[in-house]
C-alpha cells in the first residue's frame, strides 16, 4: 500500500510531460519513491529507471563550463521509445538510521516495463504517479 492516493493520478498530458521527475527519468537518472512499510521496523522504496541500453550517453564534446546537464539541449530518451525497469527494496529502518551497512536480502528483482503507457498503469495500480518520485541523487537514506 502506498502513501499516496489515486486522486493525484489524474493529471493532463501536458502536466505529465512538464513533470520534473519525467525529465530526470528521460535523462537517465534513477528515481525513488518511499512507500509505506508493512511494519515500522522497515523502510521500503520503489526504484524506477530507464533500461540500461536506453540511458543517454553524456556528450563528451562541449565547451568548457557549458553546464549542459541542466540545458534543454541535454540528450534525453524520448517517451515514445522509452522502456523502464522497476523494483521494490525493503531495508531495516534501524540499520539506515544508525548508518550501518544494511542487509540486501530483500532487494527485489527488476521488472521490465515495455512502454510509457504500461508504466503509468503499473504506477496507477500502486496508487502512485510520477510526481511522487524524486531523483535518487537527492536521497541520503536510500542504501543502494
Amino acid at each position: 500500500m502506498s502513501l499516496y492516493r489515486t486522486q493525484d493520478l489524474h493529471l493532463g498530458l501536458s502536466d505529465i510531460m512538464n513533470c520534473k521527475s519525467l525529465d530526470n527519468l528521460m535523462k537517465g537518472n534513477i528515481l525513488l519513491c518511499e512507500l509505506r512499510a508493512s511494519t515500522p521496523a522497515d523502510r521500503v522504496w520503489l526504484e524506477l529507471s530507464l533500461l540500461e541500453d536506453l540511458v543517454p550517453d553524456y556528450p563528451f564534446r562541449t565547451e568548457p563550463y557549458a553546464k549542459i546537464g541542466h540545458s534543454p539541449y541535454f540528450i534525453k530518451c524520448s517517451v515514445e521509445r522509452a522502456q523502464f525497469r522497476i523494483r521494490e527494496s525493503t531495508f531495516n529502518a534501524q540499520d539506515i538510521e544508525q548508518g550501518l551497512e544494511p542487509s540486501y536480502d530483500r532487494v527485489g528483482p527488476y521488472q521490465t516495463i515495455e512502454s510509457w503507457d504500461s508504466l503509468l498503469k503499473i504506477l496507477e495500480l500502486r496508487g502512485l504517479s510520477l510526481e511522487h518520485f524524486v531523483d535518487a541523487s537527492t536521497s541520503d537514506d536510500y542504501p543502494l
